[in-house]
């Protein structure tokens, strides 16, 4: 009798399983921003000498190919918090031997946004638990996350199981080239470009922001510490934005950020540098309100790289 129950489970459970190894297997090859800014960052670590570490905007912002002096690599990625760049590099720093400068990149935004509970792009811990070991700012990783089922919703394992794990791939990724920049298409409109849009985008990133935290500056200054004794410099820099996205982002929240930052350059004696407010980028530099493209990254890059020279020669 027991013998015929547990034979039951075993025929009920054996499809399921199946699917599960089937989505695993299917799901290990489907490439994701994490996983092909990580391989190519591995493939260049022994010679890199400068890392660029961000949000999205830098992501797209910064071409290290324009920066002919030194070896580069751009480790920015989507909403990723100023908790995440400082944990990526502390972490990885080992596999570092020639770096000369960390350029971690900042915004009133970053400063203040939590990885915690009540940010909607709370759900990217798991991919940085999976890809990069790195623990979560706040809560306790999932067992799961170390299974590439575990990185999806069920139904989003199911869909694209039926479907085929192939169409899973987001075609934006084709854009990101072997130095970590993602190449920002120039289709800018009116609609993307207006105040209209930098309230929308503004009313959505000020959701869940901490603004009386501090968490910030002790994250900052730790990798700060930790670079200093291997004789590895840092800084921060601003980059641009557009003037419609200037013109709806609240003034009392820049001048937080801009607090935090202060102590940092006076305490921690950290350069900074600001294009926050630079004229010389226009519309046709912007993807969107909050985003160079390839262009407006092109003569961002070259600007900054005028910089560097300053700091590194």
């Amino acid at each position: 009798m027991v013998t015929r129950f547990l034979l039951k489970i075993l025929l009920f459970a054996s499809p399921i399983l199946l699917f599960l190894i089937y989505a695993e297997i299917g799901l290990s090859h489907v490439p994701t921003s994490y996983s092909i800014l990580k391989e190519n960052y591995y493939k260049r670590e022994k010679e890199l000498e400068v890392v660029f570490i961000g949000a999205s905007d830098s992501q797209l912002g910064i071409a290290p190919k324009f920066f002919t002096n030194h070896t580069s690599y751009n480790l920015s990625n989507s909403s990723q918090s100023i908790f995440t760049c400082c944990r990526l590099i502390e972490t990885n720093l080992e596999r570092l031997p020639k770096l000369k400068l960390v350029v971690l990149c900042v915004s009133p935004i970053l400063i203040f946004q939590s990885s915690g509970k009540g940010n909607v792009e709370q759900w990217r811990e798991k991919f940085y638990y999976h890809f990069w070991n790195l623990q979560p700012e706040f809560s306790e990783p999932s067992l799961l996350w170390r299974f590439n089922i575990g990185l999806y919703e069920p139904k989003t394992v199911l869909l694209y199981g039926l479907k085929g794990y192939n169409k899973l791939t987001n075609p934006l990724l084709k854009n990101i080239d072997s130095l970590g920049w993602e190449r920002g298409s120039s289709d800018n409109s009116t609609q993307a470009l207006s105040n209209k849009a930098a309230k929308e985008t503004v009313k959505f990133q000020l959701n869940g922001l901490e603004t009386s935290s501090n968490r910030t500056i002790g994250y900052i200054s730790e990798l700060n510490s930790i670079l200093k004794k291997k004789n590895i410099k840092l800084i921060l820099v601003q980059l641009p934005i557009s003037k419609y996205y200037l013109e709806e982002f609240p003034s009392e929240i820049v001048n937080k950020s801009k607090t935090v930052i202060d102590s940092l350059t006076i305490s921690e004696h950290i350069p900074y540098y600001n294009f926050r407010y630079d004229t010389i980028y226009h519309d046709s530099d912007f993807r969107d309100v909050t985003h160079l493209n390839y262009r407006g990254a092109e003569k961002f890059s070259n600007e900054l790289n005028k910089t560097l020279q300053t700091i590194l020669d």
